[in-house]
């Protein structure tokens, strides 16, 4: 997808954050060990720096990342000084701007300082005391350089980190102005890497360094795979799995807490010349596999040969074995308008994932513009002749068979009664993914999805999504999980407006994102501490299941946190943190909902006939209690035609002030008439829907009804209600 920095086979480097440091190790031939060469890096231990007010920093108060073998320290300061074993090393001129990150090299030593206004400047550090010919890459001095910011690259993560621009892999090209973002710091290191390619200096002597397998602490462990049985080997890879591993004749690729081993070409050839065709027929298990994944949280390994995949999961302590086929599927473009040709196998690649269970992931060449696929004889999908959409991914479900296609539109086929049936996701433009745990993402379709056509928005509901990592509009993301980061609960969004709004739910938190143009703003709103509790059999008070009510954000008017009841739930007490706001008495009806409103620290608890009112900010105040106006009625027109009154579930009556009350209607319902005392004051005739209704019932009696565009209102006056204002707000 990006193109990568490609190295001589010979010498190796590998390199592994531990503990907020990296630990770096070289191998020089095929026949030789790894090395410990962290020794003869700079200790990132000895950096200090110190920031615009003087107050000083070490790596550990930074963000310390690891982009293959370019380490990289952020700063969330400005920094105008950089200090070395004690000794000044860089500082900040009038001319200059702050810098972002600072990075070091980890295979020719370089420190330098990364910019936004595309630069970097290399600083010019004292080496490590070693003898002379220790340090590969010696700094020559410091130096600014420009930057090609066409060059887009890939970075494999290497280590867990809260960072929000943590390294990953979009899925599409991502156009993004935004001088600090992941697309763009992945370019700082592109150049990072060009410039320390010219200016390698001699590898450094093999007497002066130390050999990984009399080190103690950090150990390289050596397997020899070829000729065992596979059940054999996922044993050996377990039982090792705390170091690093390496497995003779392949390659080496780690991602995360995964490692991906391929077979080189050397000892692919061996095995072919070496082994008969007799012994490959009757020891298949006992030839050397394309590729080997170790998945270490889920105790698998993953070996792919020429046609199948064998997977090995431990299960208490006996290892499990099962044999997956690559599914016959195949795929087609378009030669003319009613001929197909099918894509040969260089157009096109097809691996086993584990992604919340056995995956097969097709993925379409970027040139191929793949319109239709099959499984076995059946046509799954095709594309119709006047659409131009063209499949690039194709996900193959082990436990459902079902299949997902990613393309111009992401489509879920099933089969039902032996006919494919393909569902598109909506909304189109909006797009979930999952890290496949080796460096790439696959999508994700959700299931449960509705709409509300009178506002044009969406609900995702993400309650059996149990994976999602990344989620985009386009080609702009919206939201990355971060590691140990749960999933959303749901996601609302708008995107039939010029500013489109996403709306993450979170166990503790709303997160709202706003996308205008290219331009991505977003606030975080926490959930207040609201208890709702309730009673068990034996009258012990304890918090009512989340399951018996919902939590939803407004921010029509103000920010509003909205818990709404399911009609069977029993809440007998309502606390804000420690003190109680409203407590059940014998008798009493049910609370329908409660409002927090965080502008003015109040909350309602929202009965039939009543509200009761408490003030967050005065500590010592009585909750009170007032008695919602009888007269006010709202009606909507049902299927037949005729004009029934709203249920007090289809809206919610809050205190508006001190003198009104605001009424809102339910998204799903469609309010039709407001009446007083019988009398109709408002009717609907067509066109924008209010948003709320007050009712100010002290002095002289008004009636408002709020449009997004403005308010018209009406006035009690001689027993009959006229209107007396209108306010456009456009």
């Amino acid at each position: 997808m990006f193109p990568q920095v490609v190295q001589a086979p010979y010498p190796k480097y590998l390199a592994i954050l531990r503990n907020g440091k990296p630990y770096v190790i070289r191998k020089n031939s095929l026949s030789e060990p790894w090395y410990n060469i962290t020794h003869l890096r700079y200790d990132i231990e000895k950096l200090l720096f110190t920031d615009s007010n003087n107050k000083d920093y070490n790596y550990l108060q930074c963000s310390v990342e690891l982009y293959e073998l370019i380490l990289v320290i952020e700063f969330g300061f400005n920094c105008k000084k950089v200090w070395f074993d004690g000794k000044l090393c860089w500082t900040l001129t009038n001319s200059q701007e702050y810098p972002k990150f600072l990075g070091l090299h980890l295979r020719t030593n370089q420190i330098f300082l990364m910019f936004s206004k595309l630069r970097l400047e290399l600083l010019d550090v004292e080496n490590p005391k070693v003898e002379e010919g220790e340090i590969e890459g010696k700094v020559t001095g410091k130096r600014p350089v420009q930057f090609d910011w066409v060059r887009n690259n890939k970075y494999t993560k290497m280590s867990n980190s809260t960072n929000p621009f943590r390294p990953i892999i979009d899925p599409t090209k991502l156009v993004d102005t935004n001088p600090f973002s992941k697309s763009l710091r992945r370019r700082f290191i592109r150049e990072a890497e060009l410039m320390s390619e010219k200016e390698l200096s001699r590898s450094c002597p093999k007497q002066h360094q130390t050999t990984l397998e009399n080190d103690e602490a950090d150990k390289v462990t050596k397997i020899d795979v070829i000729g065992k049985s596979y059940k054999n080997i996922a044993k050996l890879l377990h039982e090792n799995n705390s170091n690093v591993i390496e497995c003779n004749g392949y390659d080496l690729c780690p991602y995360g807490d995964n490692v991906l081993y391929k077979l080189n070409e050397s000892a692919s050839r061996d095995n072919l010349n070496s082994a008969s065709t007799n012994f490959r027929k009757e020891n298949p298990k006992k030839l050397p596999p394309k590729s080997i994944v170790h998945y270490k949280k889920e105790k698998m390994v993953v070996f792919e040969t020429s046609n199948k995949y064998i997977v090995y999961r431990l299960e208490e302590t006996e290892w499990v074995e099962k044999c997956y086929e690559i599914p016959p599927i195949t795929l087609y473009f378009r030669v003319e308008l009613r001929e197909f040709a099918q894509l040969s196998p260089d157009q096109y690649t097809v691996g086993l994932r584990v992604v919340e269970g056995i995956k097969f992931v097709y993925r379409v060449r970027k040139d191929i513009n793949c319109s239709r696929v099959m499984l076995g004889n059946r046509t799954v999908w095709a594309c119709h002749i006047s659409m131009k959409c063209f499949i690039k991914t194709l996900i193959y479900s082990v436990v459902d068979d079902s299949i997902v296609l990613d393309g111009n539109l992401l489509i879920k086929c099933t089969k039902v009664d032996n006919k494919w049936i393909g569902i598109s996701q909506h909304p189109y433009l909006v797009r979930h993914y999952a890290e496949d745990g080796l460096g790439d993402f696959i999508p994700v379709y959700i299931d449960r999805v509705s709409k509300n056509y009178r506002f044009l928005k969406y609900t995702l509901d993400y309650k059996d999504v149990p994976k999602i990592d990344l989620v985009k509009y386009h080609e702009k993301t919206i939201w990355r999980r971060e590691p140990e980061q749960s999933v959303p609960k749901s996601m609302t969004c708008r995107v039939n407006e010029s500013k489109k709004t996403f709306v993450f739910k979170f166990q503790d938190k709303f997160i709202v994102y706003r996308l205008k143009g290219n331009d991505l703003t977003y606030n975080t709103y926490d959930i207040p501490p609201i208890k709702l509790l309730s009673q068990d059999n034996q009258g012990h008070i304890i918090p009512l299941n989340s399951n018996n009510y919902s939590v939803q954000l407004s921010l029509n008017l103000a920010v509003i946190f909205i818990y709404t009841f399911v009609d069977v739930a029993v809440c007998t007490q309502v606390e804000y943190g420690e003190r109680i706001i409203w407590k059940y008495k014998r008798g009493q009806n049910k609370p329908l909902c409660v409002v927090y409103s965080r502008s003015s620290q109040r909350i309602q608890v929202i009965f039939k006939d009543k509200i009761v009112l408490a003030d967050l900010k005065n500590p010592n105040s009585i909750p009170s209690s007032l008695k919602i106006p009888p007269e006010i009625s709202l009606y909507k027109t049902n299927e037949q035609g005729e004009t029934v009154r709203l249920d007090v579930r289809d809206y919610r009556v809050q205190l508006y002030k001190s003198k009104g009350f605001r009424y809102v209607v339910n998204e799903e319902v469609t309010c039709t008439e407001l009446r007083h005392n019988g009398t109709v004051v408002w009717r609907y005739t067509g066109g924008i829907l209010p948003l709320s209704f007050v009712y100010f019932f002290k002095g002289n009696k008004t009636i408002s009804v709020a449009y997004k565009t403005g308010t018209c209102s009406y006035q009690l006056e001689l027993g009959q209600w006229v209107p007396t204002e209108t306010t456009n707000t456009n």
